[in-house]
């Protein structure tokens, strides 16, 4: 018994000693390490980077907070303030001046950049944002022509922000299949693989004709809606701008997460609508051929403009047309795709790097022009669910 009660002791003299010392550390390390409070910092939601002059135009839109603590007394504010400077934390650190905040991009999601921006060493640029400032590597990047302050300055009905729009439309599902999502890190492995080249979604804005019933009467702040069905393919030589079709050929090769709505034309005037369940794809290649093989499942959603007093099912033959007549259009635009990459010298399909995989280092370099491509689709359709 005496034997168990010293144990007994020692356990407990172990444990309360445990708790000092993690006492003490916190206590030292809440001293000495510099940790910035929220009222003390500028929460970047997202920023644009420009390339001008041999300099980096930079701008951060910012959310601050403001006021005691309580739900009833603080506010929240976004800001957007540009600088410029030779370098990325230059010009990072010039907005914090200007601010009066520590600008921190540690939980900034998008990244909007020019194509001058995208034109530079995607490495030296990135790095400058991932490692020094800490952007995270699952930030959207997108590509643009637009002014950036403007941009990141028009009021957008919907949100109000314009960050936050983007982020709600490429990460969250919408059902848009043409719609492209390239994070940071995805846009940094394309860029350095043996293709090089990678599709972008392109933003532009339009002013709207309208004025939104919600604002109130006799606002004079105009509102835009931002479209970014295009894509920038870019890669080290150059970049286009392609649009919306091919933007959603590419997608649908790249992906195979896709939820969209397919609506086919039939000669007779009738549309038949589909939606997309499974998107999948079998490559093969044979020396300088890639084969593509491309299987999708799609539910019959409705059928418009017939005139029969039947009601349509998967198994109708305007249905069935309809499934071979999306079948070949498919193809037809991947085809035509694969034929644009060759015409501006840039494979935003990868298709050098599933020939690379095979071949190896005996693959020489800026082969594209080389390379035959071959696809088909198979679509099998089934009832709406």
């Amino acid at each position: 018994m005496k034997a168990k009660g010293r144990l007994k002791g020692k356990f407990f003299a172990r444990k309360t000693l445990v708790i000092l010392l993690i006492a003490v550390v916190l206590v030292i390390f809440g001293r000495v390490v510099e940790n910035k409070s929220l009222t003390q910092s500028g929460i970047a939601v997202g920023i644009g980077v420009d390339f001008k002059d041999e300099k980096y135009n930079l701008t951060v839109q910012v959310v601050t907070v403001s006021g005691g603590a309580g739900s009833d007394k603080g506010t929240t504010n976004y800001l957007t303030y540009s600088a410029e400077g030779k370098t990325i934390g230059e010009a990072v650190n010039s907005v914090s001046e200007k601010i009066g905040l520590v600008v921190s991009l540690s939980h900034c999601n998008l990244v909007i950049m020019s194509r001058s921006a995208l034109s530079l060493n995607p490495i030296r640029t990135f790095s400058a944002l991932t490692k020094s400032l800490s952007l995270p590597e699952q930030a959207l990047v997108v590509a643009t022509d637009e002014d950036i302050p403007s941009l990141f300055a028009s009021k957008i009905p919907s949100t109000e922000n314009i960050s936050f729009f983007l982020q709600s439309v490429l990460l969250q599902d919408l059902e848009a299949g043409g719609l492209t999502s390239v994070s940071v890190k995805d846009y940094l492995a394309l860029r350095t693989s043996r293709s090089g080249g990678v599709a972008l979604p392109y933003l532009e804005i339009y002013e709207m004709p309208d004025k939104p019933i919600s604002d109130s009467a006799g606002g004079s702040d105009k509102n835009y809606i931002v479209s970014i069905n295009k894509n920038l393919v870019i890669d080290d030589d150059g970049d286009k701008v392609v649009d919306e079709i091919t933007a959603k050929a590419v997608n649908m090769f790249l992906s195979s997460e896709l939820k969209d709505k397919l609506a086919v034309s039939l000669p007779d005037g009738g549309v038949i609508e589909f939606r997309i369940i499974k998107n999948s794809k079998s490559v093969k290649v044979d020396g300088m051929t890639v084969t593509a093989e491309l299987k999708m499942n799609v539910s019959f959603v409705e059928a418009q403009g017939f005139d029969t007093p039947l009601i349509l099912n998967c198994n109708s033959p305007e249905v069935l047309a309809a499934r071979d007549l999306l079948e070949k259009q498919l193809t037809e635009q991947l085809i035509a795709t694969y034929l644009l990459s060759q015409e501006c010298g840039i494979d935003f399909l990868g298709l050098e790097n599933l020939v690379y995989r095979k071949l190896g280092r005996t693959l020489e370099e800026d082969c594209l022009d080389k390379i035959n491509f071959e696809a088909s689709y198979q679509i099998k359709v089934t009832e709406n669910s």
